[in-house]
């Protein structure tokens, strides 16, 4: 969803300029302000930035392996970030292949709705009108909590002229995926003597 990559620093001031912009024009207008606006912003900031995608790679990764070096999974980082990227960077790449080309198609290339990915937060409600559980049982979920997305869902929104007033058509159109906290209810752990739990 972001307007600049981080290069420019513009992400909060762009998205309110566009939401000010959003309210206020029609939705051919503001799309194509977002679509041009997104654009040029990271146009300028990739130019002080060689090669993208192997930078938002190396972060990736980098965190990863921190994460797993702070949980303790592991000691030695440059070991844990050689093996990690020998073993999951190829995933890592791809992923943020999509993830470019995602921003690309949300941010510039539909201007006649503006779309959203979804997804929900450690600890929210499950809601079956946005939410899909992983498991398939929508209907049993209600309100228990969610640990998890394990897959984005997409949000449209179209600003419409109805009569005499302007309002706005919003539609989920593909739920998010998540695993809710009860999975690991169901989840046995086992210690032998020699393990230290």
């Amino acid at each position: 969803m972001t307007w600049d990559y981080d290069g420019l620093q513009a992400e909060q001031p762009l998205g309110e300029i566009y939401n000010d912009i959003r309210t206020t024009e029609t939705q051919a207008i503001s799309g194509r302000w977002r679509a041009l606006t997104r654009a040029h912003a990271q146009k300028i900031a990739l130019q002080h930035q060689d090669d993208l995608h192997s930078t938002m790679v190396t972060h990736i990764s980098d965190t990863l392996v921190v994460t797993m070096v702070a949980a303790g999974c592991t000691k030695n980082y440059d070991d844990a970030y050689r093996h990690f990227t020998q073993k999951f960077g190829e995933r890592v790449s791809n992923a943020v292949k999509m993830a470019v080309r995602l921003n690309k198609v949300i941010g510039e290339e539909v201007s006649s709705a503006d779309l959203w990915p979804t997804n929900a937060a450690a600890g929210e409600k499950f809601d079956n009108t946005t939410m899909e559980d992983f498991e398939g049982q929508d209907d049993q979920q209600a309100g228990k909590l969610v640990l998890c997305t394990t897959a984005l869902g997409l949000y449209r929104s179209e600003k419409v002229t109805v009569g005499d007033s302007v309002e706005f058509k919003n539609a989920v159109l593909k739920k998010h995926k998540v695993v809710l906290e009860s999975v690991a209810d169901g989840l046995e752990r086992e210690y032998t003597g020699d393990v230290n739990p």
